[in-house]
């Protein structure tokens, strides 16, 4: 595949061609060269080059020199483009030359034919950028006649490609229309995924993110959510690698023409594929794979601990107490780079950036298009399906309902959303109201916040005092997928399935450990709203969902009411709940109905220039830190999991090779057979796997020391 980045400097370079002969880059007249002067000088030949400080060179040919750019061709083929104000003297002094005015301006394009062109022509990520190939190709003068009239025919097909601004997906070209519906789908599927991932149901997140793979081939998202799947939740560090490196492939080759996003996923990945490689001792290929990552961005945080933590672990190796199994193995060169890098740091930084109490630290991946990192609970509709009002943007929605006069409760997650909200829903209350956050809970168990809305205009909806019994009829109110099922409140049924606290929950799962469980359908969009009883009393606040697609359904988990009660009476001026009791002819009808004009969708919102400066600020050094990041902690020798493999030589899953004598009497004569059997290890008991005793439950024991 070509690089498109210097192709458009080649196509500009035709007014070189046809300029006059002594017209230097910067508008004066020079004598002109004759060819070996050129060829001596370095035009068709590599010379070197250095930037104004002399710290840096690169032996390459000049392509070609306009609007203060420096294109120059490495022994390698890629194109780097450098200001010119950033060269030393002598190569200013040499483009101010005559000779570097001569047609030396490498003119190929490397396509041979026309049939070569239109393959390569499909490798391209847009119409745009295939067709400036075919336009390189046919002003090259080095290209046969006959090639360039074979080429003029699949012309005015690219330029249509160029002006419906088509783009490629896999093998296929679909317009900007469908390359949105394609992205809305993919983050659907990714937004079950993450919900599959946080709570360890592995199997049916790999289901998904494979379906995400299948709808957009060129997109690295699924790829990366099943890098760190196969990382955090199985630890197949085989399988990590391999998705991380399909995230590279697809990257690296187009670095110079990646959006600020697509840089900082790709430096993301380049971190993440590392760190397989140093579990599995593979040193030397874990630091290239940094060093890309900080050539991508120099002050990432994450790449600078790591860094620090194979330094730290290759110097605990020579320590006779250290068993060399926790720790990695080093060259001496590879130590002595380390420490200079470190020193470096700490001379450019003030700080090396490492920290021996924490473990490994995977990147997140950066996207424009949100996607839901909790719970499961909260839409959150993608970059290019956002609604603007003005100058905000609506990113996700919620839901609420009226606790108190103008108060409105939600869950934290709803709230950490959006900068500003809306409340829309009421009966009474038209159009949108704006609402101000109030206050939010602190404890992970409590995800919980306070809206006020001075607009609204609807009563107050009474909380439970009292715990509920297991298999109480209750029902949930919200509005769910509002950006697929619209923006009416929606409704559905169930019973109390399980009352707190809950006992060895998996440990995504610890935050829910005095949550009610209910079997009632929810969906994102439902967080925040109430779950009610009979009585039209809420007994819970929905906050998640659990298990999302499981065999025999899912189960959701609301906040206790009783809980809610001592946050309102911390930040609500007055709040007194009430114990309200219906008479026994209550019906759910009539439960519904009182609770209905309170309940509120709450939309969450950004102002827009916001995400007008994220691209600015993931080009600057120093936001790197947005990135998310997932610590590995684990034992060096045993990857978490708290074994290893049975040390017994021969041992299989648990058995080892043994033989039973057999005795047989044929005609007088005594034969003993051995016959080969399989028994149980006696060292592992049959399991195939002993206890790791370097860690401490699966944690490294040295971010303790």
């Amino acid at each position: 595949m070509k690089r498109i980045a210097w192709l458009a400097t080649l196509v500009a370079a035709l007014a070189w061609q046809h300029a006059s002969p002594g017209q230097e880059i910067g508008g004066r007249n020079e004598p002109q060269a004759t060819e070996d002067e050129a060829a001596a000088a370095g035009t068709l030949h590599p010379r070197s080059w250095t930037d104004i400080t002399g710290k840096y060179t690169v032996e390459a040919v000049l392509v070609s020199a306009n609007d203060g750019i420096v294109h120059l061709k490495k022994h390698d083929g890629t194109i780097s483009s450098v200001p010119i104000d950033k060269l030393s003297k002598k190569d200013l002094d040499f483009l101010r030359s005559g000779a570097a005015n001569r047609s030396g301006v490498f003119w190929a394009t490397g396509i041979a034919t026309a049939e070569d062109l239109e393959e390569d022509a499909n490798q391209q990520r847009n119409g745009k950028d295939a067709l400036l190939l075919y336009e390189t190709f046919l002003h090259d003068p080095m290209v046969p006649a006959e090639q360039k009239k074979l080429a003029e025919e699949r012309l005015p097909q690219w330029r249509d490609a160029a002006t419906n601004q088509m783009v490629r997906i896999g093998r296929d070209w679909c317009s900007p229309t469908e390359l949105r519906a394609i992205e809305e789908k993919e983050t659907v599927l990714l937004t079950e995924a993450v919900a599959l991932f946080e709570i360890g149901d592995t199997k049916l997140m790999l289901k998904r993110l494979d379906e995400a793979r299948k709808l957009n081939p060129d997109s690295i998202r699924a790829d990366f959510f099943l890098g760190m799947g196969y990382a955090l939740l199985t630890r197949d560090l085989d399988s990590a690698e391999k998705y991380f490196n399909i995230c590279v492939r697809k990257r690296l080759p187009h670095k110079d023409n990646l959006t600020a996003f697509e840089r900082a996923n790709l430096a993301a990945s380049l971190n993440n594929l590392a760190l397989p490689k140093i579990r599995q001792q593979r040193c030397a290929e874990a630091m290239n794979y940094w060093r890309q990552a900080l050539e991508l961005s120099p002050d990432a945080p994450e790449v600078w601990h790591n860094l620090g933590r194979l330094l730290h672990l290759a110097k605990l190796s020579t320590s006779r107490k250290t068993d060399p199994r926790a720790t990695v193995k080093l060259t001496s060169r590879q130590v002595r780079e380390l420490e200079e890098m470190q020193t470096a740091r700490i001379v450019d930084r003030g700080e090396a950036g490492f920290d021996k109490t924490t473990g490994w630290l995977y990147m997140g991946p950066v996207s424009e298009a949100r996607i839901p990192q909790a719970n499961g609970a909260l839409t959150k509709v993608n970059a290019s399906n956002t609604e603007r009002m003005g100058d905000v943007t609506t990113i996700g929605s919620g839901s609420g309902f009226v606790v108190h006069d103008k108060y409105i409760l939600t869950n934290r997650h709803v709230a950490e959303v959006g900068s500003e909200f809306v409340v829309v829903g009421g009966k009474g209350n038209p159009g949108r109201l704006r609402a101000n956050l109030v206050a939010v809970s602190d404890r992970d168990d409590r995800d919980l916040a306070l809206l006020r809305c001075d607009e609204l205009e609807a009563p107050p909806v009474p909380l439970s005092m009292t715990t509920p019994r297991l298999g109480t009829d209750l029902a949930v109110l919200g509005f769910p997928l509002a950006d697929r099922l619209g923006d009416s409140l929606k409704v559905t049924r169930g019973i109390v399935s399980a009352l707190p606290p809950h006992k060895n929950l998996a440990a995504s799962l610890e935050s829910a450990r005095d949550a009610y469980l209910y079997d009632a359908t929810v969906n994102p969009g439902n967080s925040g709203g109430p779950t009610i009883d009979i009585q039209g009393r809420v007994i819970a606040i929905t906050t998640w969902i659990v298990m999302p697609q499981a065999a025999g359904g899912s189960y959701s988990a609301g906040i206790p009411a009783i809980h809610a009660i001592d946050f309102l009476m911390q930040h609500v001026p007055g709040y007194q709940p009430q114990n309200v009791v219906q008479p026994s002819t209550a019906s759910w009808e009539n439960a519904i109905a009182s609770v209905e004009e309170s309940t509120v969708q709450i939309l969450c919102q950004r102002k827009a220039d916001q995400f007008a400066l994220r691209d600015q600020l993931l080009s600057q050094q120093s936001q790197d830190r947005q990135w998310k990041t997932f610590e590995d902690p684990w034992c060096m020798a045993c990857v978490g999991l708290g074994h290893l493999s049975c040390p017994v030589i021969g041992c299989a899953n648990g058995g080892v090779r043994s033989y039973r004598k057999e005795t047989i009497v044929a005609h007088g004569i005594v034969i003993v057979k051995k016959i080969p059997i399989r028994v149980e290890c006696k060292t592992c008991n049959g399991t195939g796997r002993v206890p790791c005793k370097l860690c401490r439950n699966g944690i490294d024991p040295l971010l303790f020391q």
